[in-house]
């Protein structure tokens, strides 16, 4: 008790309680709400780049694949068929052809570099994954060819593929065709992400047929061997013009000794 009566309290008053303890559950909630919008933002980062390496993947695989189609006159000795089928998430492409590998799919077993290769999208679950079916011995007469199946993805949801025969783009293309198209365009699409947003890649690859590769290898034959006589004939006038100047050269140091 202080001199003039009155009790003198140390601490704070309940007002004062409250309104820090209002003020610190103010900032947890703003620290909160930040940490969580941050690990949101890092793992939505994180998702999107997981999905880009996936769709590149794919995307690289399969280009080295049509890259590689085999091609022939004969078309018994090339195969390729582009379709279209409903899937869980709508219309989807399938894509069958020959190709040429160098890396066996199954060691220990023979098998020769040419390969039956497949990509098409299934249902597995409650999903979609991209697959990519490979068959070692291809066989026209077999009904139901084998191979050996791999997942590449479960983020891609789309695949597209267009063929160009010269005049206009078909989504199909038959197996008894005679022919290959000049061109083979291939759309793929991974699966939207919380915002809405899908991540997609196009592979564009001309195709040369056998007897289109003949008469490029002919033309640039042609040309080197005209490039091979304009340089013989520029040697030889080059040659030509050397003797000329040393004949007169000899007649004029026969003159200055008369």
């Amino acid at each position: 008790m202080t001199g003039n009566g009155r009790h003198r309290y140390l601490g704070f008053t309940l007002v004062e309680v409250l309104v820090a303890t209002s003020i610190g559950a103010f900032v947890a909630l703003v620290a909160i709400a930040s940490m969580k919008g941050a690990s949101t933002t890092v793992r939505l980062v994180q998702d999107n780049s997981d999905r880009a390496i996936e769709l590149r993947f794919a995307a690289r695989r399969l280009a080295m694949d049509l890259t590689n189609i085999v091609r022939d006159t004969d078309p018994n000795y090339f195969r390729l068929e582009v379709g279209t089928e409903d899937s869980g998430a709508g219309s989807q492409s399938y894509l069958t052809f020959w190709t040429t590998l160098h890396q066996k799919v199954r060691q220990g077993q023979p098998e020769g570099d040419v390969y039956e290769v497949s990509y098409y999208i299934a249902d597995k679950g409650d999903g979609q994954v991209f697959c990519r079916r490979v068959w070692p011995h291809p066989d026209r007469q077999v009904s139901e060819p084998g191979g050996v199946v791999t997942v590449l993805s479960d983020q891609i949801a789309l695949l597209r593929v267009l063929c160009y025969d010269g005049e206009r783009w078909l989504d199909q293309w038959s197996d008894s065709a005679q022919e290959l198209p000049h061109m083979i365009e291939v759309t793929l699409a991974t699966k939207a992400d919380t915002g809405g947003m899908a991540l997609s890649e196009s592979i564009l690859v001309t195709v040369l047929t056998a007897s289109e590769a003949q008469a490029l290898a002919q033309a640039q034959s042609e040309a080197a061997a005209q490039e091979v006589q304009a340089t013989e004939g520029t040697t030889q006038s080059t040659t030509t013009q050397q003797g000329t100047s040393a004949g007169s050269t000899g007649q004029t140091t026969t003159g200055g000794g008369r």
